[in-house]
């Protein structure tokens, strides 16, 4: 059974849970440092009304972004990202992303400056307040809401749009576990 990572960033989940539900669904909640490090990237559009045409879109931009990545010699490390370009959901349903998968090599000047049909993006690492989801994706929503509850609580500053690593299989087995990270300050 192969296992990947993926992390979503930005604030495109609509929330639509009690605090109580939030917090039962909330493993842990705390403040840490997140990865720092480079990843790969290419542009995508994601349809955001369709989990099942999104899923099949990612799947195939992932496939092909490692395909390339490994072709140049990089490492994958095992994690990817989807940054969202707005907080806001687009009106004709389809999000601008760019997709990064995390590797394990730091790029040369010469690695930098090729084109090989991906970008190479740094990542910087922050401090952020994060939980863990176990259960349905389409339940994540849940424990965004429990963070967001715990963070405002506590009175920590949000600066920052959060993200969402998703420890997943291809195969979409049950359960599903989700860290979600919040930058703050």
């Amino acid at each position: 059974m192969t296992t990947r990572r993926c992390v979503v960033t930005g604030m495109g989940l609509v929330v639509m849970a009690s605090a109580g539900t939030a917090q039962e669904r909330a493993v842990q909640m705390g403040t840490k440092t997140s990865y720092a490090g480079y990843a790969v990237a290419t542009e995508l559009v994601m349809p955001i009304d369709d989990q099942a045409k999104a899923g099949k879109t990612f799947e195939k931009a992932f496939d092909d972004l490692a395909s390339m990545a490994e072709a140049e010699g990089f490492t994958l490390l095992g994690q990817a990202q989807i940054v969202m370009q707005s907080l806001t959901p687009p009106a004709d349903g389809r999000m601008p992303l760019q997709l990064q998968l995390v590797i394990i090599e730091q790029p040369t000047e010469e690695d930098l400056k090729a084109e090989p049909g991906f970008k190479i993006v740094k990542l910087q690492g922050q401090k952020v307040a994060y939980t863990y989801h176990k259960g349905a994706l389409d339940q994540i929503q849940m424990a965004m809401f429990g963070l967001v509850t715990w963070v405002t609580g506590n009175q920590i500053q949000i600066v920052g749009a959060p993200w969402i690593i998703i420890h997943f299989t291809p195969e979409g087995d049950e359960p599903q576990v989700a860290e979600i990270q919040m930058p703050v300050k």
